[in-house]
């Protein structure tokens, strides 16, 4: 999976594993890339999703970015109001807000992630 970029060494997008799951969020670079967010698109909550397959899609005021699953499995939770927290902590470089939780079809994929 390729983690969107704006400046070499910035990533976008983290992944991590908590409680079983894997988190992936976006961090205030995000505001970098695409400018103002006018609109978010996240799956449902039960929806099973493939390695590689499109589940979040961001407008933004200048670029749109599509954030896609980094494994097999199932959405367990997203969280709707991750634009407005990151909006919220713009002007905290290190601030960062998870947008959705999969729990993976085969637990050994998270190995990759784990710190």
């Amino acid at each position: 999976m390729g983690t969107f970029k704006n400046i070499p060494g910035e990533p976008v997008e983290f992944m991590k594993v908590e409680d079983g799951l894997l988190v992936v969020g976006v961090g205030i670079q995000l505001f970098n890339r695409i400018g103002r967010i006018k609109s978010v698109d996240l799956p449902e909550e039960g929806s099973e999703v493939q390695k590689g397959e499109e589940c979040v899609f961001i407008t933004g005021a200048e670029e749109d970015v599509h954030l896609r699953a980094p494994i097999d499995g199932v959405i367990l939770e997203v969280n709707d109001l991750f634009s407005e927290e990151l909006e919220k902590h713009r002007n905290d470089p290190n601030h960062r807000e998870w947008v959705f939780k999969i729990d993976p079809a085969d637990p050994e994929d998270l190995i990759e992630f784990e710190e």
